[in-house]
């Protein structure tokens, strides 16, 4: 469904990737897994190496882990994840979100996140968030927005930030985050895109296999 990579990145643009050699390899923005490369299949796995190797070097230049970077601009490495297979779901329903809100509880934090199939969670913000298609930012407890009283007024924003940080995911297959709608295209038009990447990967696949 999904593997990783660790990737440096500079800013928005990835510019090195880490190989099986154990060296870090000059790559494109947007390059798809190359023989070579260092491939995780599980995220936990991909975590232990970040936590093992917190500083590496490039062309002599020391670059930290990307959690230990606080400098804006900096190089830093983090896990980039791939998708290897389509979704079970092209897309998840404004209904489905209601649902998972309405059966949170309220007494706690909680955060909305997506998986790689597709398929909606609310997760306690204790929870590990790393490893998921869509994050969405945090409900505070107490404000009714999850749980079986409160009234969802934020749902019709909130399915669609989620759906567009869903498409983006499906275009680029990196971890998306949202914590805003940005309202800048409907539902519908976002549904209509994420149904046309899922065909794209199908056709892709279908061409891979031939």
């Amino acid at each position: 469904m999904v593997v990783f990579t660790i990737d440096i990145r500079k800013v928005y643009v990835y510019t090195h990737r880490l190989q099986k050699d154990g060296t870090f390899k000059e790559v494109e923005q947007n390059l798809s897994i190359q023989e070579g490369d260092a491939v995780f299949e599980d995220y936990d796995l991909a975590e232990q190496w970040m936590k093992n190797n917190p500083v590496v070097y490039v062309d002599d230049e020391k670059i930290y882990n990307e959690s230990e970077t606080y400098s804006f601009g900096s190089p830093a490495f983090n896990i980039r994840q791939h998708r290897t297979s389509l979704p079970q779901n092209i897309f998840f329903t404004k209904k489905e979100v209601a649902n998972v809100l309405e059966n949170g509880d309220d007494e706690v934090n909680h955060v909305l996140v997506v998986d790689y199939d597709g398929i909606v969670h609310l997760l306690p913000e204790c929870s590990n968030l790393r490893g998921y298609a869509v994050r969405f930012e945090t409900f505070i407890a107490g404000k009714g927005y999850v749980g079986s009283t409160g009234n969802l007024r934020h749902l019709d924003e909130t399915y669609r930030a989620l759906l567009d940080a869903w498409v983006e995911h499906l275009h680029h297959g990196d971890e998306a985050y949202r914590d805003y709608d940005i309202g800048k295209i409907t539902v519908e038009e976002l549904q209509k895109e994420a149904e046309a990447l899922v065909a794209k990967m199908r056709t892709l696949g279908s061409e891979k296999e031939s």
